[in-house]
């Protein structure tokens, strides 16, 4: 295949060889036309030495034309490539913590949940990450609610053995009475533990009154007597 230099000057040679061609028929069109006496030879002969002679101007301004392309062409110079820049590499992802039970700040409390919509909104989201992601949103937000907490256990008075032993399963001595969830749910304040109690010099209730008074209620009468 020709490069642009070839092709140009082979344009340039054709162009000036059909100039010629086209000169020399003028020529000889012009001989014939003086030569000719009658009227009409002389009117064809000169419809065909102007078309011959328009002919030739037009290639003439043709090769006139190409040559001025090529002299603006080496005159300008080359247009510079635009600079390629990289593309910037993805930001790695954050680990998502996974347990039970983790210590952090309540300010980095909605971490975990941005961290959770960056691999929900991802395109190739990794199911492994997200239920990482969403348990340890779970374990966020059972920290700020403050789920774990110990579960109380009352005694009842016993028909036959008198009352059973009450307690409550927590970290703090049997002496300590937790909070009743209940009283927290009707907007009262919280009930005095049994450190606040003795504090205070108040006597703390017996193990019997956290049903409400089970004990002071009347005994059945004795069979034995009714029967005598």
């Amino acid at each position: 295949m020709s490069t642009g230099s070839d092709m140009r000057e082979r344009h340039e040679r054709v162009l000036a060889e059909m100039a010629e061609t086209g000169m020399v028929m003028v020529r000889a069109l012009s001989a014939a036309m003086e030569a000719a006496e009658d009227l009409s030879v002389r009117v064809q002969v000169g419809l065909a030495y102007h078309r011959v002679s328009r002919a030739v101007r037009q290639t003439i301004a043709l090769e006139f034309r190409l040559a001025q392309a090529a002299d603006r062409a080496a005159r300008e110079p080359a247009a510079p490539r635009p600079a390629t820049t990289p593309a910037p590499a993805p930001e790695p992802r954050p680990s998502p913590e996974r347990g039970d039970w983790y210590e952090y700040e309540r300010a980095e409390a909605d971490e975990a949940l941005e961290d959770l919509d960056v691999l929900l909104e991802a395109d190739d989201a990794d199911p492994e990450a997200v239920h990482a992601a969403v348990e340890s949103c779970i374990v966020r937000i059972r920290h700020n609610l403050d789920l774990a907490r110990p579960t109380l256990r009352c005694s009842i008075s016993s028909p036959v053995g008198g009352p059973r032993e009450a307690g409550w399963r927590g970290g703090r001595s049997s002496s300590a009475r937790p909070a009743d969830p209940l009283h927290h749910l009707a907007g009262g304040p919280p009930p005095p533990t049994g450190e606040e109690t003795w504090s205070r010099g108040v006597q703390p209730r017996s193990r019997s009154g956290l049903l409400g008074g089970a004990a002071a209620l009347p005994r059945p009468p004795d069979p034995r007597r009714s029967s005598a």
